[in-house]
């Protein structure tokens, strides 16, 4: 994913199998900005061709409720 403008923070990682150290065929790039009342994200997952679907389908719900189980708290604790 290229750089968004204005996004300040951002993380990228590139998944690897944990037995055999191999590419795992998974990026993760996230982009974050700060705004008057919180933060922008832009929030992006990228499966190689050949992952298998229903890994890439359970993997970005995982992701949707890590991130929101994060945001809330986060505001929680405000």
């Amino acid at each position: 994913a290229p750089r968004l403008e204005g996004y300040p923070k951002y993380m990228c990682v590139v998944g690897s199998d944990a037995r055999t150290g191999k590419d795992a065929g998974i990026v993760a790039m996230h982009q974050f900005k700060p705004g008057d009342n919180g933060f922008t994200a832009n929030l992006n997952i990228y499966f190689d061709k050949n992952y298998p679907i229903a890994l890439a389908q359970g993997h970005t719900k995982h992701l949707a409720i890590e991130f929101s189980n994060w945001i809330k708290a986060a505001f929680q604790s405000l």
